[in-house]
């Protein structure tokens, strides 16, 4: 991507341009308020992205803010750069949890927008005010900047942040900015754009969101989810969990216990399942494998 440096001198000229309907009064501060903000204020430069390496134009930029907890959307303030025109800027939410805003490019998921209109040269900042009792109990949310005037850009910092998240093999790193061009191509981004969200948590705590416990219960870490069956194969009135061809017997709810190969069972199949196939009470087990596969087509 093309990258262009501004002085951080023009920042203090920002003009704050409050906007209309969706973002109107902000509810008033709690003591749990909290600044989400992925750039450097103390930084003396900041950037601008106009184009990818192949020099395509970026017509879409977004930024990608995780939620610690279940949360009020308060405002946000964003800057932009370049010359002057018309502007969306949008807030998603969720996303389906990925890692791009795909659901947002196609107007889903818009938790609030409003287009503004930029009156000066170089950089502008502009403050958003959310509707009263705007909630997110997700664990993510981004705004999008969409429909910007030809020669217009969010400004950025060069600060290269870490990954916020990998989730390797099967799907995209988790990173804070997202770039896109006409045709709908993406780029990453590893800094911060000059945006800050203001949240209200009314808890940090809540039974809305997930504790990993994988490798504390027994599970290797590093097991694949490509087949996955729940049954009480021994009949102790505890669920045990069939994945990948691996059988964890259910220790009484207190944690998991790897018996593949005492059970007699292997083979990593396509697809398995519990079922009393013999109707003799207990659950037995079914491996279906592909045609191309040896062992055979199926194993009960």
């Amino acid at each position: 991507m093309k990258k262009i440096t501004i002085s951080a001198y023009l920042i203090q000229t920002f003009i704050i341009a409050i906007l209309f309907l969706p973002f109107i009064a902000v509810i008033p501060v709690k003591a749990t308020v909290d600044t989400l903000r992925y750039w450097d204020k103390k930084k003396t430069k900041f950037v601008y992205y106009d184009k990818f390496n192949d020099g395509s134009q970026i017509v879409v930029q977004a930024a990608r803010f995780p939620i610690k907890a279940p949360a009020v959307i308060k405002s946000l303030s964003v800057t932009l750069t370049g010359g002057t025109g018309a502007v969306t800027i949008s807030v998603l939410g969720h996303q389906a949890g990925e890692h791009i805003p795909t659901l947002g490019l196609y107007g889903r998921d818009v938790i609030g927008s409003a287009t503004i209109t930029k009156t000066q040269n170089g950089p502008q900042t502009f403050s958003l005010n959310m509707p009263d009792n705007t909630k997110t109990s997700q664990n993510q949310i981004w705004v999008m900047v969409s429909g910007m005037t030809a020669g217009m850009y969010l400004l950025s910092d060069n600060t290269t942040l870490p990954v916020a998240c990998t989730a390797g093999a099967a799907g995209g790193d988790y990173y804070y900015q997202i770039l896109v061009n006409a045709q709908n191509q993406l780029a990453v981004g590893s800094s911060g754009f000059l945006i800050d969200v203001i949240v209200d948590y009314p808890s940090l705590t809540s039974p809305e969101y997930f504790k990993d416990v994988t490798a504390s219960l027994g599970f290797p870490t590093n097991i694949s989810n490509y087949t996955i069956a729940w049954g009480d194969y021994d009949s102790d009135g505890f669920q045990d969990l069939l994945v990948s061809g691996h059988l964890f017997h259910n220790e009484r709810g207190s944690s998991f216990k790897e018996v593949t190969s005492s059970v007699g069972i292997s083979g990593t199949p396509q697809s398995n399942a519990f079922a009393d196939f013999d109707n003799d009470g207990d659950m037995d087990i079914l491996f279906l494998f592909s045609q191309k596969d040896n062992p055979p087509p199926s194993i009960l």
